[in-house]
């Protein structure tokens, strides 16, 4: 029987030398045929991988023009990707060599699953240790996105591979800096896209990369962007039929509401009255409440005091 073909989309910016690594663990995949796409972030300099194509080994690369950041790298790929599964894998991240056999075949083995994800484990170099820290909860085994995700993602972005049909149904990725893997995970969830896993260690997460990553960003702008991947996942949840599900909402509203306390500190008071907006828009009488008596104090109070008083009220979310 013919191996359905797998699409790798790495997106990189600068690290090289890294880069290199992470596109030799997917070369030195067990599993053919690959359709490997490196989408180069605008690097500093043209980044020319080390290998070329070959039987059932594709390769492609896209530049971008100017840097447009991890969500629209991982979008450039997914665009032009022709393999019946896709996989998203970090630049600093690593494979075990027979990484995509085993999740093709779990995936295979669960026809009604949309992603398959495997145990990831951190590390600084190779090879792997006992000492390695595992991916909290990439040990457990969970069958939905919503509202798993709110607890923290319990699996890698390089950890996951995805169907075409779920691909296709998702759509684009939110073409942001920050969350948006959560972004993508909850439009997932918002299409009650299913998941099984595999319990094997075979995604390796880079934890000492430096500040040239996609994603790198200052606190005040990464809370910044963050806040855009929530306003997106809002809209999404608006568009699904989710939208009325309690415990899915409840938990959004609740990260909402903690990331608007973040941004008053930050004293980003409009980015933070914009999240808090999303509370008035539900029927909760209190919270519209809370919504308006924020807008009305907002020209005479510090930043930071809408900050503490939206703390000392948290718990009523």
């Amino acid at each position: 029987m013919t191996n359905k073909e797998v699409t790798v989309v790495i997106p990189l910016h600068n690290r090289f030398l890294i880069a290199d690594e992470c596109v030799m663990s997917v070369i030195n995949q067990t599993y053919r045929p690959i359709e490997l796409i490196i989408v180069d972030d605008h690097s500093d300099e043209v980044f020319v991988p080390k290998i070329r194509s070959e039987s059932g080994f594709k390769v492609e690369i896209i530049r971008h023009d100017e840097n447009k950041g991890p969500g629209a790298s991982r979008e450039s790929g997914r665009k032009i990707a022709r393999g019946d599964f896709i996989a998203y894998l970090d630049s600093d991240d690593l494979w075990h060599p027979q990484n995509l056999e085993k999740q093709v075949e779990v995936l295979q083995m669960h026809p009604e699953a949309g992603m398959c994800y495997c145990v990831s484990t951190e590390f600084s170099a190779m090879p792997q240790t006992s000492s390695n820290k595992i991916r909290k909860r990439s040990n457990v085994s969970f069958q939905e996105f919503l509202p798993n995700i709110f607890n923290g993602r319990p699996w890698d972005t390089s950890a996951c591979l995805w169907t075409r049909e779920a691909s296709d149904l998702i759509g684009p990725w939110f073409c942001g800096w920050t969350w948006e893997d959560y972004a993508y995970d909850f439009k997932a969830g918002c299409e009650d896209i299913l998941i099984c896993h595999n319990p094997e260690t075979l995604c390796y997460h880079r934890v000492d990369s430096n500040n040239s990553q996609l994603s790198y960003t200052g606190r005040r702008q990464l809370m910044l962007n963050r806040a855009k991947s929530i306003l997106n996942m809002y809209a999404d949840l608006r568009a699904s039929k989710n939208n009325n599900k309690p415990i899915i909402r409840d938990k959004l509203l609740k990260t909402i509401y903690d990331n608007a306390i973040h941004l008053f500190y930050l004293d980003e008071k409009e980015a933070g009255l914009e999240l808090l907006e999303i509370l008035g828009s539900f029927p909760d009488f209190g919270k519209k409440l809370l919504v308006e008596c924020c807008k009305f104090a907002s020209p005479i109070l510090k930043s930071s005091t809408l900050g503490d008083t939206l703390y000392r009220l948290r718990i009523f979310f």
